[in-house]
C-alpha cells in the first residue's frame, strides 16, 4: 500500500527538465498509456532479439533500470522512426503555457512547439541519449512492476493451458 505522500508525488511529480544542446529547455513528461505503447514499439521492433538473449531482472530495481536502458538504446537503430516519435511525444518546451489565452501567449506557445519539432526531427545524439536516459530513470520502477505483473499473468495462463491439455 502506498503512503499519502507517495500518492501525492505520483499525482504531481516534479518536472524533469533537460536542456538541449541548442539551449532549448524541455520538460520530460511522465509515461502514460500512449507513451508506453510507443516505447513498446521501439523495444519490440528493435530490441526483440536482445530481449530474448538478455532476460530482465524485475526484482532488482537498479539492475532492471540498467538492463532496460541497454535494451532501449540497442533497439533505437532498428526502430529509428518509432524512437523519434516516442521522444517527441515525451517532451514539451519548459516555457509552454498550458493556460495560454491571449494571442501573444498562444503565438509564443506555437513558436516553442515549432522550435521543438525542428529540434527533435533529427535531434543531436547527446539530446537523444539524455532524454531516453531520463525517461527510463523516471519510469523503470513502474515498467518493472508491470513486467512482474505480466510475467505472473503469463505463468498462470501457461499453467491453465497445460492443465487443460
Amino acid at each position: 500500500m502506498t503512503t499519502e505522500s507517495n500518492d501525492v508525488e505520483a499525482l504531481s511529480p516534479s518536472p524533469d527538465l533537460v536542456t538541449l544542446e541548442s539551449g532549448l529547455v524541455v520538460r520530460v513528461e511522465r509515461l502514460k498509456t500512449r507513451g508506453m505503447f510507443k516505447l513498446l514499439k521501439v523495444v519490440t521492433r528493435g530490441g526483440g532479439p536482445i530481449l530474448m538473449q538478455m532476460p530482465l531482472d524485475f526484482n532488482d530495481p537498479e539492475a532492471f533500470m540498467q538492463q532496460f536502458l541497454a535494451v532501449v538504446m540497442m533497439a533505437v537503430p532498428e526502430a529509428e522512426q518509432e524512437a523519434i516519435e516516442f521522444i517527441q511525444s515525451m517532451v514539451t518546451p519548459a516555457d509552454y503555457n498550458e493556460n495560454a489565452k491571449s494571442k501573444a501567449d498562444i503565438a509564443k506557445n506555437q513558436a516553442l512547439i515549432d522550435t521543438l519539432v525542428a529540434e527533435l526531427d533529427d535531434p543531436e545524439i547527446g539530446d537523444t541519449l539524455e532524454i531516453i536516459i531520463k525517461i527510463v530513470q523516471n519510469e523503470a520502477s513502474d515498467i518493472a512492476a508491470l513486467g512482474k505483473r505480466l510475467a505472473a499473468t503469463l505463468k498462470i495462463q501457461t499453467a491453465s493451458l497445460e492443465a487443460k491439455n
